[in-house]
């Protein structure tokens, strides 16, 4: 029984942090647990990656002429931003002609607003990196739908009402 209540409390996790990715980014479900397998298979975490594309936001807001001045595009056709995992990625591109140290530093600060280690740490996502998850992702079985979401969330609220019930038994009892 623990084993299977652990395995469900894993599966529940990993998709309510899909969730949550997807959300930020702007992402299906599907393309976010790919990307969170790609983060885990480069040692990147959540956090780290969040706090990136946060940082990459708003360099984008306050000075998109850096990007452009870098050859990175920004900008779909019809004028909205472009997906932001692929821009991270062409910044990353960018980032890897110049020498590690204080050259790329300065110029991933002029870019994504980090250097030193959190630089680094992106640095490890590729887009090889990326197909490689998604590849896995399909291999394992760990493709999470739309439909698998909201059996995530439908599973949390179910949970959610035991522990209310279970709290309205020990009002009774107390």
């Amino acid at each position: 029984g623990a084993i299977f209540r652990a395995a469900i409390a894993e599966t529940v996790q990993f998709g309510w942090e899909n969730r949550l990715l997807a959300e930020k980014l702007g992402v299906t479900q599907q393309r976010a647990g790919e990307l969170a397998i790609a983060l885990d298979d480069a040692y990147i975490s959540s956090g780290e990656f969040s706090g990136v594309i946060t940082m990459m936001s708003r360099g984008l807001k306050t000075n998109e002429k850096a990007f452009k001045d870098a050859g990175i595009a920004t900008r779909d056709a019809n004028g909205g931003f472009r997906d932001t995992t692929d821009i991270l990625l062409d910044v990353t591109d960018h980032l890897r002609q110049f020498k590690e140290g204080t050259d790329r530093n300065v110029e991933g600060m002029k870019l994504l607003r980090r250097g030193g280690e959190s630089l680094q740490a992106v640095m490890r996502l590729t887009r090889d990196g990326i197909e490689g998850a998604r590849q896995k992702a399909e291999e394992l079985g760990l493709t999470l739908t739309e439909q698998g979401q909201q059996r995530v969330l439908e599973y949390k609220a179910a949970m959610n009402d035991v522990g209310d019930v279970f709290q309205g038994l020990k009002n009774v009892i107390g």
